[in-house]
């Protein structure tokens, strides 16, 4: 019996941003001769959008939800914070984010909340501040496997300049079947080390150590992933000194759970 569960291992992997099909505004700063790498190689191929804050006057545009509660402002990929919605161009009352308006960033979409302070029907005026989307082949190349980024002497970008990228990561994406894997061999570790009389225990800290160990295994193949990528930056050794740490904290909370001298008892088979 397993004492954790794909939700459970999901959720941790999830909320400690150690998988997601997108990644987003990862910083990366591309010299002139240096080799600038993504820390989650391979990328799919055309996912990436490379870009950076070139434009510090913010843009102005009045819009109006008299035909629906959503509307598209005439830019997207939108800086993070930048945009500000008020009833008038003189700032007469200033609308808060996410409780009389909501924002899509990427795509520059503009929603009413309901239950806000911004009328049914309204208009407003809205400043915001875009991102320079750079491209590929004229800006700057890309070796998809490698996550390698480099500057084109021809193009826009400057030396050594700081760039945001978003993109998709085939190694930051696992499915149900591979966690269910990690959380059988996850479990047969435990099941050895423990005390038999622990086998039916409902501790939590079975739950969280069979969830680091499951979480470490994972980490181990993404490790191994990077590394048949060709990835010699902190990609790989990222992911093994994760997969070390989740194997010792697991360890660390199933201490208690070992029997003592007295009631030793012979391992199980491998």
């Amino acid at each position: 019996m397993s004492y954790t569960t794909i939700e459970i291992v999901k959720k941790h992997l999830l909320e400690n941003r150690l998988i997601a099909g997108r990644i987003e505004n990862e910083p990366l700063s591309l010299a002139v001769a240096d080799e600038s790498r993504l820390k989650y190689p391979p990328v799919s191929e055309g996912s990436e959008k490379v870009k950076a804050k070139e434009q510090f006057q913010p843009e102005y545009q009045r819009v109006s939800f008299a035909v629906e509660n959503e509307v598209s402002l005439n830019k997207s990929d939108l800086i993070r914070d930048s945009v500000v919605v008020a009833t008038d161009s003189s700032l007469g009352s200033i609308y808060q984010e996410n409780i009389d308006y909501s924002v899509n960033y990427f795509d520059g979409t503009l929603s009413r909340l309901p239950d806000g302070n911004i009328p049914s029907g309204a208009e407003v005026s809205v400043w915001y501040v875009p991102y320079r989307v750079y491209g590929r082949g004229i800006d700057y190349g890309i070796d998809y496997a490698t996550g390698k980024i480099s500057r084109i002497p021809s193009g826009d970008l400057e030396i050594g300049q700081l760039v945001h990228v978003d993109y998709e990561s085939t190694y930051a994406r696992v499915d149900d079947e591979a966690i269910a894997n990690a959380i059988e061999e996850a479990n047969e570790q435990v099941l050895n080390f423990i005390d038999s009389v622990f086998e039916s225990s409902s501790d939590r800290s079975l739950v969280v150590a069979e969830t680091y160990l499951a979480v470490s295994i994972i980490c181990r193949i993404k490790a191994l992933g990077a590394i048949s990528a060709g990835s010699k930056n902190a990609g790989n050794s990222l992911w093994v000194g994760l997969a070390d740490q989740y194997k010792k904290d697991a360890y660390l909370l199933l201490a208690k759970f070992v029997a003592s001298i007295e009631g030793f008892r012979a391992p199980r088979k491998a």
